[in-house]
């Protein structure tokens, strides 16, 4: 719980009353601390923890997102997310309901095509952007969160490799193309020509 109570402030929610009983954790439990969180069941010999019933459909979601926010991915999404819904999210289950749900769905959708290579070249970069080249195990292990094996996260990160590179080539021509362009160079200029127009950041990973 503490994991959601922590993404609850990206937003104006009221986490005090759950605050509290994460506090008992820290501050121990004594009898009446555990009264008051739990009830004891005389016919069955159970006691059942009663302390985040008001918030059932939160709890059941903390195991997936706990594994969700290990993520990059993730917890971009869901800063976006907040920024967008902003003042919308008053209370706890709010932010179930007006962020999690949306960025569930997003998270899973950006994961299917991060699979089977739908996404494009410029939905990778603009998502994994910040992971320099360098970082490749990182953006490996990131790639790894959406279930994908680790062959397949291997090769979409050769992938991402090969068209950074042609990327800064790309700039490069572009760059001669305009200074020819702006002084009126003289030459053969096609090969600049043909290597600024191979890009195309649209096309499937």
């Amino acid at each position: 719980m503490t994991i959601y109570v922590n993404l609850c402030q990206h937003l104006k929610v009221d986490t005090s009353a759950i605050d509290d009983i994460l506090r008992l954790q820290t501050d121990g439990l004594d009898k009446k601390n555990l009264d008051d969180i739990c009830i004891f069941s005389p016919e069955t010999a159970e006691i059942h923890v009663t302390a985040f019933d008001s918030w059932k459909e939160v709890v059941d979601i903390l195991p997936t997102l706990e594994h969700r926010n290990k993520g990059y991915v993730f917890k971009k999404l869901w800063c976006c997310t907040c920024s967008r819904v902003g003042n919308n999210c008053t209370t706890v289950n709010d932010v179930l309901k007006e962020v999690w749900i949306d960025v569930e769905k997003r998270w899973q959708l950006f994961g299917e095509q991060l699979k089977d290579g739908t996404l494009t070249f410029y939905e990778f970069v603009e998502m994994f952007g910040s992971i320099s080249e360098e970082n490749g195990q990182r953006l490996n292990d990131e790639i790894t969160l959406f279930n994908i094996t680790d062959h397949v996260a291997t090769t979409r990160v050769d992938q991402w490799r090969k068209y950074t590179r042609l990327t800064a080539c790309v700039n490069g021509a572009e760059a001669i193309l305009a200074l020819q362009t702006q002084y009126k160079l003289e030459g053969d200029f096609e090969a600049m020509q043909t290597i600024a127009s191979v890009i195309n950041r649209e096309v499937p990973i």
